[in-house]
C-alpha cells in the first residue's frame, strides 16, 4: 500500500446505502448487532484485540458461505454444512463515508490489487505478520471511514460489507444509521439499531 494512503483514503469515502445479510449464532441473538467476537478473535479487516467490524454480505448464500454454513465444491455447486443454531437478519445500511473496494478505481489510488484482499490472513497472523487487510483496516479506521465494502473471498464476485467500530459507535456520523430489517420477534430492549454520534 502507498506511504500516503491514510491522505488518499480519507478522499475516498462516499455514501452508501444497501441491505446485508448477517449470520447470527443462536446464543447471541440477545445482541445482533454487536461485533465482539470480530474483536476478540480478529477478522479479515481487524485484528484481535483492535476494534470491532460488523461484517455482513449481499446476498444470502455468501452470508451463508463466510460463515462457513454453507462450502463451494470443486465443481462449483455449494454443500450444506452442519452448524450450530443461527439465526439469520437483514440489515438496512445507511451510512455516509464509505470506501467502496469492489472498485478497482479505489483500489488503484490504494495501490492495491484485487487479489491483495483475498490473502489467508489467520496464515499472516500466526506467522506473527500483518495482514495487507488488516493494515487496511487500521488505515480506514484512523480516516474515520464508516465501513469498507469489500470483494467476498469465499464467493468470488460478490460483495461484503465491514462496518467499522460498531461497539462505540465512533466511526459512524450523525445521521447515519445500521438496523435490522423488520426486526419483529426480537425481545424488548435488544438493540436493532446503531444510530452514528461523530460530528465530521
Amino acid at each position: 500500500m502507498k506511504r500516503e494512503a491514510r491522505k488518499i483514503i480519507e478522499t475516498l469515502g462516499q455514501p452508501y446505502r444497501g441491505s446485508f445479510f448477517r449470520n447470527v449464532a443462536l446464543q447471541f441473538q440477545e445482541s445482533p448487532l454487536d461485533a465482539i467476537g470480530s474483536y476478540e478473535i480478529g477478522g479479515r479487516y481487524n485484528k484481535k484485540g483492535g476494534f470491532q467490524i460488523l461484517y455482513a454480505a449481499a446476498d444470502l448464500d455468501t452470508a451463508l458461505l463466510e460463515t462457513g454454513a454453507m462450502l463451494r465444491a470443486p465443481d462449483g455447486s455449494l454443500i450444506s454444512v452442519k452448524k450450530k443454531p443461527f439465526v439469520t437478519i437483514t440489515i438496512e445500511v445507511d451510512l455516509q463515508n464509505v470506501a467502496d473496494l469492489t472498485d478497482p478505481t479505489v483500489r488503484d489510488r490504494l495501490g492495491l490489487r484485487e487479489d491483495d484482499l483475498y490473502v489467508v490472513w489467520r496464515d499472516i497472523v500466526a506467522k506473527g505478520e500483518v495482514p495487507v487487510t488488516h493494515r487496511l483496516g487500521n488505515i480506514a479506521h484512523a480516516a474515520g471511514i464508516e465501513a469498507l465494502v469489500t470483494p467476498s473471498e469465499k464467493n468470488r464476485g460478490k460483495t461484503n460489507i465491514g462496518i467499522i467500530d460498531t461497539g462505540t459507535g465512533a466511526n459512524l456520523l450523525i445521521g447515519s444509521t445500521v438496523k435490522i430489517h423488520d426486526p419483529q420477534g426480537f425481545n424488548a430492549g435488544v438493540s436493532t439499531t446503531i444510530t452514528g454520534k461523530k460530528r465530521r
